[in-house]
């Protein structure tokens, strides 16, 4: 079920009378080894029916990801990339043969929640450069339970850029709970990929904010799926995984400096 949008600067009319034409959305997933997930996130956009070019990155899986691709036959467009190089790489690749108005980076192991992409579509505006969307939490089963951020936790919403620039982040949500406009990514793409192996979302949500608004959404758009294998969550030595995420908000800081100027 759809939540409630949030009102005032959350959403607002594109203009007196205006309706802006439908937009065509692109969809990338990025696979390694979750070749046992990646039928869930297919499945989940297909059915969704709003003719979105769905395009899959298989990063050299070593499981059976790349048979679950050929599987789809034309339904998708996969790319195989030749080298393990990460997420960036990933989105670097597809990003190039995207052709929609609107592109969803939908992690392979998360799916879309029925009816969450035909909304967002018609949350559409022009010149917004991300949406945000709550997720809900999922089991490795699919199963579902609460949300992701937590209700209480207002997303960011109209022009953020001062707060950005001053504060270097603010409330969003992670890869599966976002989409954008193709004209922000276009503004900084491509993604370092020696930077961005893992969460090149965080790069993105972090400078795009910078060439125009955001608005927010109540709605929960996918599900985030909770498993052992998740980067994070797959490096017990929990230094090592301090020093990642610090690690990343320096590249994510410098990013801020560097398209700020």
């Amino acid at each position: 079920m759809m939540d409630t949008p949030l009102p005032s600067d959350a959403q607002r009319p594109t203009g007196a009378g205006a309706s802006p034409a439908a937009p065509k959305l692109t969809v990338i997933i990025g696979c390694y080894n979750y070749g046992r997930y990646l039928p869930a996130a297919i499945d989940s956009v297909i059915s969704e029916n709003v003719g979105s070019q769905i395009i899959v990155v298989d990063d050299c899986s070593t499981d059976n990801s790349r048979d679950v691709m050929r599987a789809y036959g034309s339904q998708i467009t996969p790319i195989f990339q030749p080298v393990n190089q990460g997420v960036a790489a990933s989105f670097n690749a597809a990003f190039a043969q995207a052709t929609g108005d609107l592109v969803y980076f939908l992690d392979a192991d998360d799916f879309v929640l029925p009816g969450a992409l035909k909304q967002a579509l018609s949350h559409y505006e022009p010149g917004v450069l991300i949406y945000h969307y709550r997720m809900r939490y999922s089991d490795e089963t699919g199963a579902l339970a609460g949300i992701h951020p937590a209700p209480q936790t207002p997303l960011a919403a109209g022009d953020i850029s001062r707060q950005l620039r001053e504060q270097g982040r603010y409330a969003t949500n992670l890869t599966s709970g976002l989409i954008f406009a193709r004209e922000g990514l276009e503004k900084v793409m491509p993604i370092s990929t020696e930077q961005y192996r893992i969460s090149a979302e965080g790069y993105l949500v972090s400078v795009i904010p910078l060439y125009g608004p955001t608005r927010a959404y109540e709605d929960t758009l996918s599900a985030y799926r909770l498993h052992a294998a998740q980067n994070w969550k797959s490096q017990p030595d929990f230094g090592a995984r301090a020093r990642k995420g610090l690690q990343h908000d320096f590249h994510r800081y410098e990013a801020i400096r560097d398209h700020a100027g």
